[in-house]
């Protein structure tokens, strides 16, 4: 494929850029995923945005019962798929704070409701234990109010509620061989400045936003791979402790997964690979602006950190999606679909590609959920065919059916419904596995 600049898929906008994939469509390869007959073939598994099934505010078990299959798809699919790895690109739950106010005066449930709803999924990875990485939305922050979106920016964090569930001291990760820490010395000291979309909430000398960073360690196919899993619209200090994690690793392959990082493609526009839009093509920042302690928007993360690191490979994100459609079920309620998956490639500082990957569903609910309907991405590594096969599941409807059930293919499910209107490209699409994979050491 012709070397493609940032600089490029803006000018070239969509449609340049399809016609320059369709004229090297051995890049994107469609099709089904590889049989496991190969110690160099593995899977790993991205979730995405599950704060509506968690959601303590909808009705219960039936949302988080997705979540659930999501996990137990997973564990129970374990040697088949060859599972190395799972990330989790953030927004675990909806309300990050639980507010008192609502939790459980308003609903009549614990405050930490949602949290707790979340474990039981995540439980089930960590009895089967599959190496996972989490990484912070801005509903998992802790005034990330339900009622109150004015009182942010900026999002903050202290231990009650991240940290107790998923920081470096969690269950989850103290003392796992494959858990190589988190960023537990960056953050920043509040100073006591309040007011709606200026201050910290927190009083004077607040420890706040520490340790919302980690760094997993993962084999797969005889390589050794990094994934960092960096804090939403990181600022300098966080970047600096990814960088040193970087260099501490030298030549591993190494994905990143950051919560808000490319954006979901517009109506009609359903030609991979998609510039994301017609202003700057990486979601902005939306709510770390202004905050006292800095952040970074994508744009700046590419270039403090991704692009000078030719280890790097793979980025992954979630929180976007868009262009939401409303299709009628068949008991005649309206639900909806929408297009919250998205891909970019670009050539890093030494010429290699860098995959970037959106996935986020939280828009689809024809299935009956508050949103997401049970649907993840999995990405097939295949090592000797020098392949990696992204792919889009449905963890519900699989577990009933005893086998992979896949978007695009417009699969009935056991309701009625069809999957959702995703198009192929997004959803099933191979892509070459890149130098920093290949010439990486075993």
């Amino acid at each position: 494929m012709k070397s493609l600049s940032r600089r490029d898929f803006v000018k070239f906008g969509a449609a340049g850029v399809a016609a320059v994939a369709a004229a090297a469509n051995s890049r994107i390869l469609f099709g089904s995923p590889l049989a496991q007959t190969s110690s160099g073939v593995f899977t790993i598994a991205v979730i995405a945005d599950t704060q509506h099934y968690v959601d303590g505010t909808t009705k219960q078990p039936l949302n988080k019962n997705f979540f659930l299959a999501q996990t137990k798809y997973l564990a129970d699919k374990k040697q088949e798929l060859n599972l190395a790895f799972v990330t989790h690109v953030g927004d675990m739950v909806e309300h990050g704070d639980g507010k008192p106010a609502d939790f459980p005066t308003r609903f009549g449930t614990a405050q930490d409701i949602e949290w707790v709803n979340a474990t039981e999924a995540i439980d089930i990875l960590d009895a089967a234990g599959i190496p996972f990485g989490v990484a912070i939305g801005n509903h998992d922050y802790d005034n990330m109010c339900y009622v109150a979106p004015e009182h942010y920016p900026p999002l903050v964090s202290t231990a009650s509620w991240w940290k107790k569930y998923f920081g470096s001291d969690s269950k989850y990760f103290k003392g796992k061989s494959w858990y190589g820490g988190a960023s537990d010395k960056v953050g920043y000291i509040s100073n006591g400045a309040g007011g709606h979309g200026t201050g910290e909430f927190f009083p004077s000398g607040t420890a706040c936003n520490y340790g919302l960073s980690s760094y997993q360690i993962f084999s797969g196919g005889g390589k050794t791979f990094l994934h960092i899993a960096l804090e939403l619209e990181a600022n300098d200090h966080a970047i600096a402790w990814a960088q040193e994690v970087i260099d501490a690793y030298p030549g591993y392959p190494t994905i990143v997964t950051t919560h808000s990082y490319i954006s979901p493609p517009k109506n009609g526009d359903d030609n991979p690979p998609l510039d994301t839009s017609d202003k700057p093509s990486y979601n902005s920042a939306d709510w770390l602006v202004g905050s006292p302690h800095g952040y970074n928007d994508p744009e700046n993360i590419w270039i403090k950190l991704i692009a000078p690191n030719n280890q790097i490979f793979l980025v992954l994100c979630g929180h976007a999606f868009g262009g939401t459609e409303s299709v009628e079920t068949p008991s005649g309620k309206k639900a909806g679909v929408s297009k919250g998956e998205n891909i970019r490639v670009d050539k890093n500082k030494a010429g290699n590609p860098v995959y970037q990957v959106l996935s986020d569903y939280q828009g689809n609910t024809t299935l009956g959920s508050a949103g997401g309907d049970g649907w993840y991405r999995f990405m097939q590594f295949d090592l000797a065919g020098k392949k990696i096969h992204f792919y889009t599941v449905n963890a519900n409807e699989s577990l009933k059916t005893g086998k992979a059930v896949l978007a695009g293919q417009k699969t009935v499910f056991s309701d009625g419904m069809s999957d959702f209107n995703q198009p192929k490209g997004f959803s099933d699409f191979s892509l070459d596995m890149p130098a920093q994979v290949l010439k990486a050491s075993s």
